[in-house]
């Protein structure tokens, strides 16, 4: 899986149990033109967003909210785990 598939599922992931810090990175011309979105397919707005967060992808990541939400429970434990891997993005894949 490339790096920006597995970003978007992992955010998706978090997403889905609260996490919005990844909402800081989306572009600013997509929070303030709605119908900007509606000319762009979800792919591309997706392959777009992705790109942005994958510049800022150790403060995403790294992050004790992005952590709590994508492991819940054991969210300390695996983080540590990530910081340590030469790929946490593999990482992350493990999990999704």
């Amino acid at each position: 899986m490339e790096n920006k598939e597995i970003i978007q599922k992992a955010i998706l992931k978090a997403e889905k149990n609260g996490y919005k810090g990844h909402l800081d990175y989306c572009p600013l011309f997509l929070k303030r033109k709605p119908d900007l979105k509606k000319k762009l397919t979800k792919k591309e707005l997706m392959d777009l967003v992705s790109e942005l967060w994958l510049r800022h992808i150790n403060e995403i990541i790294f992050s004790h909210d992005f952590a709590k939400a994508y492991f819940l429970d054991k969210w300390q434990q695996m983080l540590q785990n990530m910081v340590i891997k030469k790929n946490p993005l593999k990482f992350l894949e493990k999990y999704l």
